[in-house]
C-alpha cells in the first residue's frame, strides 16, 4: 500500500496522524515503532525542522516529535506552532526518561479580569 492510501486508511479509521522530526537512529526507531502501533499513522518525517516545514504545513499531523532534536523553539517552529494550535509537540530526548510536550493555545481575553483568571487557572510549579 503506498502512503497516499495508508493515509486515506488511517484516516478513515480514526489513527492519529504523527509527524517525526529528527535525523538519528532513534528517529527511525521511532517512526518505526510508532508506524506499527495501531491507531497511530506516521504522515511523514524530516531530518530538521526547516525541512519539515513544508511537510508539515501539507501533512497537518496531529502531533509533532521532536526526536533529539537540540533546538526545539526554533522560529520556524513557533511559526508552525501558531498556525496548527491544535498540534502539540513532543520533544523526545533518548539520554533522558521524560519528554516534553508544548501546546499552542489561542484564548479571548476581552478584560483583565478574563486575564487574571487565566492565570489563576494555570498549573502549579513543580519542585
Amino acid at each position: 500500500m503506498d502512503i497516499s492510501n495508508r493515509i486515506r486508511y488511517a484516516w478513515v479509521v480514526g489513527a492519529r496522524f504523527i509527524f517525526i522530526v529528527g535525523d538519528t537512529l532513534f528517529a527511525d526507531a521511532l517512526a518505526q515503532l510508532l508506524g506499527s502501533s495501531p491507531g497511530l499513522q506516521v504522515c511523514g518525517s524530516a531530518p530538521t525542522i526547516a525541512a519539515a516545514l513544508p511537510r508539515l504545513e501539507a501533512s497537518n499531523p496531529d502531533a509533532v516529535i521532536l526526536a533529539g532534536v537540540v533546538s526545539p523553539h526554533d522560529a520556524l517552529l513557533a511559526r508552525f506552532m501558531a498556525t496548527h494550535p491544535a498540534a502539540p509537540v513532543i520533544r523526545t530526548d533518548p539520554d533522558s526518561n521524560a519528554v516534553e510536550v508544548i501546546f499552542s493555545q489561542r484564548i479571548a481575553v476581552h478584560s483583565t479580569t478574563d486575564l487574571l483568571a487565566i492565570i489563576d487557572a494555570l498549573p502549579g510549579r513543580q519542585p
